[in-house]
C-alpha cells in the first residue's frame, strides 16, 4: 500500500492516527466494476470530521479520479467529486462523530454509487468515466476508522455500449449532435 500520515492496521480495519492528509492507496490494481464496502465511524471529541473514497486514481493521490466524500459537521454533507469538480451534493445528509455508519461505495459500468446505512445517498453516471485502477481512502482526523474493510472487483474493465453516448446527448437535448452519432 501507499501510505502518508499515520495509520494502524489491525487484519481488515484501518484506523487514522492523523498526520498531513492521512491517505492510503491500495497496491492491489482494480479493474471493472467495483464493490468497496466498511464500517466508518470518527471516535473523536468535536462534530466536525471527514473521509474520503477514492476511485479510479492513477498511482498516488492528485484531484483526478473520483472522491467519495463524507463530511460531518456545521458544513456537513456527502458528495461525489469528478476530477477535483464536485459533480453530486447532498446537504440534507447529517453524520456525527461516535456513530457507526455502514458505507457501501459500487461502481458499475459508467455508474458510481453510494450506500449510507442501507439508504442510497447519491448516485453518479458519468458520461465518459474515468479510467484509473487504484482505489484509496483519506481522513483528515484522528480517530476516524474504516472497520472491515473489504474490496471486490466485480468483473470485465468498464465498457459502454456504442449507444451511450448518443444516449445521453438526446438526454441533455443536443438532438442534432445525438442524431449524428445514431
Amino acid at each position: 500500500d501507499q501510505v502518508s500520515g499515520r495509520w494502524s492496521r489491525k487484519g481488515r480495519d484501518l484506523v487514522c492516527g492523523g498526520g498531513q492528509s492521512a491517505r492510503v492507496v491500495a497496491v492491489p490494481r482494480v479493474t471493472g466494476d467495483i464493490r468497496l464496502e466498511f464500517t466508518l465511524s470518527a471516535d473523536v471529541d468535536r462534530s466536525t470530521w471527514e473521509a474520503s473514497v477514492w476511485l479510479a486514481i492513477r498511482g498516488g493521490f492528485s484531484l483526478e479520479g473520483y472522491q467519495v466524500r463524507l463530511a460531518a459537521g456545521p458544513e456537513g454533507r456527502v458528495e461525489l467529486i469528478r476530477h477535483g469538480v464536485a459533480a453530486v451534493r447532498r446537504l440534507d445528509i447529517r453524520l456525527a462523530a461516535r456513530t457507526r455508519y455502514r458505507i457501501l461505495v459500487l461502481r458499475e459500468g459508467d455508474r458510481i454509487s453510494l450506500t449510507i446505512n442501507g439508504v442510497r445517498a447519491l448516485e453518479y453516471r458519468d458520461l465518459f468515466p474515468l479510467r484509473g485502477d487504484r482505489v484509496g481512502l483519506s481522513c483528515d482526523d484522528e480517530g476516524t476508522s474504516f472497520r472491515d474493510v473489504k474490496l471486490e472487483g466485480r468483473g470485465a474493465p468498464l465498457q459502454l455500449t456504442f449507444l451511450a453516448l448518443p444516449d445521453k446527448l438526446y438526454q441533455l437535448g443536443k438532438i442534432s449532435e445525438a442524431r449524428e452519432m445514431y
